[in-house]
């Protein structure tokens, strides 16, 4: 089982080598330009796939999406429920 060092270690990852650089956990990763909405799909793609899980459509709308500690946080819920 995976557990949010593990989550936050691969999105580090996937920061450092799509943008080559990797944001605060609290960034907002929308409005500080770190993501334009071809990258967040990417993301949102690698992950899905990387986790073997699908975000739900309400998870977009929250906030927590927003920031790297927030996409932590609903992986890890989405993957231990």
């Amino acid at each position: 089982m995976l557990n949010k060092k593990d989550i936050h270690i691969h999105l580090k990852t996937w920061f450092r080598k799509n943008l080559g650089k990797v944001p605060k956990k609290n960034s907002d990763l929308l409005n500080s330009g770190t993501l334009d909405s071809f990258s967040l799909m990417n993301l949102v793609v690698n992950c899905e796939e990387r986790f073997k899980f699908r975000f739900k459509e309400t998870d977009f709308q929250k906030k927590e999406f927003r920031t790297t500690d927030g996409l932590i946080k609903i992986i890890f819920n989405r993957l231990n429920k």
